[in-house]
């Protein structure tokens, strides 16, 4: 039976209800594989999880050259730092055993930190990685396009989550709007204020995440009328069901397929957003959602005041239906097929 080494970030020992969208998708992929009964082990790439953080790179070298010789599919799933120190090594002692070596670039910034951030060995490190490796993941459509001369191989495995965990939204439409992300400047929060303060008192728009965020004085009223705190990553479900639309204004320059939006979508949710180059890729607009341009919180508010008890509906289900390019079940059945050709 094939065994692969899954190789990713896990959720810190000592916190476990904190973990990012990194350590989501993993222990997603970790899920499946266990779901599928396919034969791995896990190399937890995670300093937190070690009592000499600062040696975490070495020991993961260590562990590695412990581990790989004994399985057959190297299955590296990192960020662009992790891409940094990580793949090259994967992929060089892969392929010194004779391994098959896949690796998975995590969110939608790889481009830009690979033209402008890195130079130099780091550069020639990556180099190698993408053009070694026998499959080349990446999330977004965009990347796969700016990479198809550099990577080997490269091919589309977006967010993803499971159809079973998300239940449909069928409420009827009570102007409740919600924002769930980490709580920043980038993220759009002020535009979602601005606009907040010129809507009529039926209009309710709530705040959920992180708090990374030096509210103006002139907006902190609405900031604490709107903020309702953190959500641990099994509330979130449960709490989208209580809105109508997703609202996510965001100029991040890290932004992938934000897995917020694919939760909206799978809950009926439509989105407000903005056309970044990778949500562009997720959302139909005037269909599953509509865009609105970075920093104009006029136009978020006009698009807040365009839904209503008779279009709902029809925004609803359009959401849904662009959820099924993101079914966890249906792009899983397609990996696991592509890596063992």
């Amino acid at each position: 039976m094939t065994k692969f080494l899954l190789i990713g970030k896990c959720r810190t020992e000592s916190n476990p209800s904190s973990a990012g969208g990194v350590i989501v998708l993993f222990e997603q992929l970790i899920s499946d594989f266990t779901r599928l009964n396919k034969n791995f082990e896990i190399l937890d790439l995670n300093r937190r999880n070690y009592l000499l953080p600062n040696l975490g790179v070495l020991l993961n070298y260590i562990k590695a050259m412990i581990k790989l010789p004994f399985c057959d599919i190297v299955f590296f799933n990192g960020t662009a730092g992790e891409y940094k120190y990580y793949s090259w090594f994967f992929t060089g002692f892969g392929k010194l055993f004779r391994k098959k070596v896949v690796l998975r670039k995590f969110a939608g910034n790889f481009d830009h930190y690979y033209d402008h951030e890195i130079s130099g060995l780091s550069k020639k490190a990556i180099d190698y990685a993408l053009k070694n490796a026998d499959i080349n993941y990446f999330e977004t459509m965009y990347l796969i396009e700016h990479f198809k001369t550099t990577a080997n191989n490269p091919r589309w495995f977006p967010n993803v989550r499971s159809v079973s965990d998300l239940a449909k939204k069928n409420n009827p439409f009570s102007k409740r709007f919600v924002f769930i992300s980490n709580v920043k400047r980038d993220k759009g929060i002020q535009e979602i204020l601005e606009a907040r303060k010129d809507l009529p008192a039926t209009f309710i728009i709530d705040i959920y995440g992180p708090l990374n965020y030096d509210c103006p004085s002139h907006l902190k009223d609405a900031f604490k009328m709107c903020y309702k705190g953190v959500l641990s990553s099994n509330e979130v479900i449960k709490t989208l069901q209580k809105y109508d639309v997703l609202l996510l204004p965001t100029y991040h320059k890290g932004e992938g397929y934000p897995g917020i939006i694919i939760e909206a979508f799978a809950a009926g949710l439509p989105v407000i957003v903005t056309p970044l180059k990778g949500i562009k890729e997720m959302v139909t607009e005037n269909a599953s959602g509509f865009f609105v341009n970075p920093k104009d919180s006029e136009a978020l508010k006009q698009k807040i005041k365009y839904f209503t008890s008779e279009n709902y509906s029809i925004y609803s289900e359009q959401a849904k239906n662009d959820f099924r390019k993101f079914n966890n079940e249906d792009v899983m059945k397609r990996i696991i097929h592509e890596i063992h050709l």
